[in-house]
Order: C-alpha cells, then sequence, then structure tokens
C-alpha cells in the first residue's frame, strides 16, 4: 500500500501519489492519482492519472536533486509545510549520502 507523497514509477514514468481514494465500481479496490514530472530517461512530463497498486512500484531513493527541489517549490505553491520539509530531509540526506 501507498501513501500520500510516494513517489512511484509507471510505465517508465516517476510520479507521487497526491490522492488516495476506493475505486467507484470495485469498492474493494484502492486507487490512486499520480502525477508524473519525468521520464526515466531525463525527460520532462506533465501527465497524471488514477492507477492501482498493481500498475506502479515505489521509486528508488537516488532520484535526481533537481527533482527534490522542484517537489520542494511545488510544497511552497500548494502551503504544505509537512511535505516540504520532508522533501528537505530527504534532498539533505542525498547530499550527505545517508540512506534513511
Amino acid at each position: 500500500m501507498f501513501k500520500i507523497w510516494d513517489l512511484v514509477i509507471n510505465h517508465y514514468r516517476f510520479g507521487y501519489i497526491t490522492k488516495i481514494e476506493t475505486d467507484d465500481i470495485f469498492t474493494d479496490v484502492i486507487v490512486y492519482f499520480v502525477k508524473f514530472f519525468r521520464y526515466m530517461d531525463g525527460g520532462r512530463v506533465h501527465a497524471s492519472g488514477w492507477f492501482d497498486e498493481n500498475e506502479m512500484v515505489l521509486a528508488p531513493l537516488d532520484i535526481w536533486e533537481d527533482d527534490l527541489l522542484a517537489m520542494q517549490h511545488m510544497a511552497l505553491e500548494m502551503n504544505d509545510k509537512a511535505w516540504f520539509e520532508e522533501l528537505g530531509l530527504r534532498l539533505k540526506n542525498e547530499r550527505e549520502g545517508v540512506i534513511r
């Protein structure tokens, strides 16, 4: 099971989860709304959609620093202090080579 702000991979795209709901038809299925920001080859993408947990995997910890910075800017725009601080800690850990 995923949680909000988890970084995920779906069909060669990196994204993050912004919503979690129960499927309208199959009420025993949890679906996740994912906003994509980068292809695995480094190209930018702006797409989003609903997926179940079988359609994605958690992204590895070694994502690009500029993506963490971009997500921090999104957190500021959304006034989400908790996400901003979590991303800041992750950025600090990435720079220091700390695995959490």
